[in-house]
């Protein structure tokens, strides 16, 4: 979709620019609130609203192959990923999935319930 493309585009480039992902978020109006080593967040105020919009960036050394098998590993997900408060199939046919993720955020934001469907 249009805005995956959007975020993709702005990886890609600030990879060309720096070879990392130091200038995540340098564009005007955005702040930065998280720098670990391996990952970056920003957000910035939406406006006429009390709620921001953020991106985040993290640098992982493995090969996409799997990093794709890790993750859709449900009963893997909860040795490796730390925010993962519950992680469970819900509903299931020959193909696909109905998935229920509880998912600790950090501060200043709350946790998140997500019910997403997958083939």
């Amino acid at each position: 979709d249009e805005e995956f493309e959007s975020a993709l585009k702005e990886i890609e480039l600030n990879d060309k620019k720096n070879n990392s992902s130091s200038s995540l978020g340098n564009e005007e109006g955005w702040e930065q609130f998280l720098d670990l080593d391996k990952v970056k967040a920003v957000r910035t105020a939406v406006e006429g609203k009390s709620v921001y919009l953020y991106k985040s960036i993290s640098i992982l050394q493995l090969p996409p192959k799997q990093f794709f098998q890790m993750y859709c590993d449900l009963s893997y997900r909860s040795h490796w990923d730390e925010t993962a408060i519950s992680i469970e199939v819900l509903q299931e046919d020959q193909q696909n999935e109905v998935v229920y993720w509880s998912v600790k955020i950090p501060f200043p934001m709350a946790c998140r319930d997500y019910v997403y469907y997958r083939k």
